[in-house]
């Protein structure tokens, strides 16, 4: 699926979703996609909508708050990881 259309389901959903995915083997196949939609170097990341698909996908299905007040970003998973991984090493936070 395509990474705009994929987006019309929603961030939780998507994020849910995409978490699930990367849990299987192969799974992380829309993953890039979506990432590469998201982080293309070209467009930036100041827009806000694109920030909050990020803070949305770090989170796995729910709010990036809610996230953040269980602990949950202490024990990250390997998918949140690599994400912000990605991020750093690509110098865009």
């Amino acid at each position: 699926m395509e990474p705009k259309q994929l987006m019309k389901k929603g961030e939780r959903e998507v994020a849910s979703y995409i978490k699930q995915e990367c849990c299987r083997p192969g799974g992380d196949v829309q993953l890039n996609e979506l990432l590469d939609f998201l982080l293309d170097p070209s467009k930036g990341l100041d827009e806000q909508d694109r920030l909050n698909w990020c803070k949305a996908l770090i989170a796995g299905g729910v709010t990036f708050e809610e996230f953040a007040k269980t602990g949950a970003y202490v024990l990250l998973s390997v998918f949140s990881c690599s994400f912000v991984f990605m991020l750093r090493c690509s110098n865009l936070v």
